[in-house]
């Protein structure tokens, strides 16, 4: 090589794949002598192949230490992204490298570049399943805490669907915003709440400015899915740190939800709120709101007399004479006037009763509208919850090209499948009876 290059040989010549020299020494080889030959020799640090990758993005792919030292002191570009938007940091964060990625900060890496997908470095740092060094030292270097990407998922989000507690502790330390809504308009506590992750919830619950009464796509809050999860625990949680337990979506709220299809334990968490509890509870009765009886307004006792003088008539005619015997002896020979003073009675006792079907008539109707909103709701949040777990949780199947090697193999880090812990609610078998919500598995 080194008589090569000092008979002039041209050390940025590309092959078919656009990849020169330096690039196929530096990551297919990783041979730090090769590549200071090279580099003295004049070759461009900077070159991209067919795919955008350099010679430091592939010497970072591939864990090439010394050789990134010798790229990064003859001045190569730590910004540089391929054409998925990928930089050297970022596949230094997705492989947890604590030693590339220290050695790309102090080199001045952009810690705040996006990929094609807006993922940043932190956010693939926060998703690797390996070490959990590389956030504090992101976070540390100033990286942004609540970038999102094109599906709306920020750091915070990722974490909690992964389940990295020591992560999420430290975003929620360092002031993340614990407010953001993905595309489905899901919160990190929408998620937590929803799985029955109470050590979550605690988590999240325990950093500044959060909102507890973001509503979804749907429309529902955390509370609506901790309740409609059956989540006890989780439920009490957000009450204790005063969550509304009238807020929902598709015409429901999560205490409709608690009395229609949850545990006990959860519904008699609302029992003992409040007096607007006990009033709330009314609603279960499911009647319409045209059938609500008008507020009876408070008058004073002259505006009452003027309006009801019927008291003092009755008690003028108690003051007149009694009937003579000829009155009472025409009332007896015309027994149909009696019978149709109890008209009114009979009337009034038939009204009744046609009040009480259409009452019951109205509930059962109302019943069904909301059982449907509901199963409505559950469904969109099935699927958007599997649209958060496919993204998130499922490797990256991007196909990596490789350049040609001359020998020895790349260390590749190899990411490990875990399953999933979100797993879909099932969506039960639901039927109405007499007007009230059953659960039937």
């Amino acid at each position: 090589m080194s008589l090569l290059l000092k008979a002039g040989a041209n050390t940025d010549l590309i092959n078919k794949n656009g990849n020169s020299a330096l690039m196929m020494v530096a990551a297919g080889q990783g041979r730090a002598g090769v590549v200071s030959l090279l580099l003295e020799a004049g070759a461009n640090t900077d070159l991209q192949n067919k795919n955008g990758d350099s010679a430091l993005t592939m010497a970072t792919r591939d864990g090439r230490t010394e050789v990134i030292s010798l790229l990064l002191e003859a001045g190569a570009n730590t910004d540089l992204q391929n054409h998925d938007g990928d930089s050297a940091l970022m596949m230094a964060a997705r492989e947890s490298s604590t030693t590339v990625v220290a050695l790309l900060v102090k080199a001045g890496a952009n810690t705040d570049l996006q990929n094609k997908d807006g993922d940043s470095a932190l956010m693939m740092a926060v998703s690797s399943w390996s070490k959990t060094k590389v956030v504090p030292m992101l976070v540390k270097a100033g990286a942004a805490l609540d970038l999102q990407n094109k599906e709306g998922d920020s750091a915070v989000i990722i974490a909690t669907v992964r389940y990295h507690l020591p992560v999420l502790k430290e975003l929620v330390r360092a002031g993340a915003d614990l407010n953001l809504q993905n595309q489905e308009g899901l919160t990190a506590l929408m998620i937590s709440s929803r799985t029955g992750r109470t050590d979550l919830t605690e988590i999240l619950l325990s950093g500044e400015n959060i909102s507890l009464d973001i509503q979804s796509v749907i429309g529902w809050s955390a509370l609506f899915f901790a309740v409609d999860n059956g989540d006890a625990a989780t439920t009490k949680l957000l009450l204790k740190a005063g969550a509304d337990p009238f807020l929902g979506g598709h015409g429901l709220t999560a205490m409709d939800v608690a009395s229609a299809n949850t545990p006990a334990p959860t519904h008699s968490l609302f029992r003992t709120r409040s007096a607007e509890g006990r009033r709330h509870r009314a609603m279960h009765r499911l009647l319409s709101k045209h059938m609500k009886k008008p507020s009876k307004q408070k008058v004073s006792p002259a505006e009452s007399s003027q309006e009801h003088p019927e008291p003092l008539q009755s008690a003028e005619s108690s003051l007149e004479p009694p009937q003579s015997a000829e009155s009472a002896e025409s009332s007896l020979e015309h027994p149909q006037s009696a019978e149709s003073s109890l008209e009114p009675l009979q009337s009034a006792e038939s009204s009744h009763e046609l009040a009480e079907s259409q009452e019951s008539s109205v509930a059962t109707r109302l019943s069904q509208s909301l059982l449907k909103r509901l199963k409505s709701g559950r469904q969109a949040a099935k699927q958007a919850f599997l649209r958060l777990e496919s993204r998130v949780l499922r490797p990256n199947k991007r196909k990596i090209e490789r350049p040609e090697r001359g020998g020895g193999e790349g260390e590749e880090g190899v990411r490990r499948q875990q399953k999933p812990y979100l797993q879909p609610l099932p969506l039960e078998e639901e039927e109405l009876r007499d007007g009230i919500f059953v659960q039937t598995c």
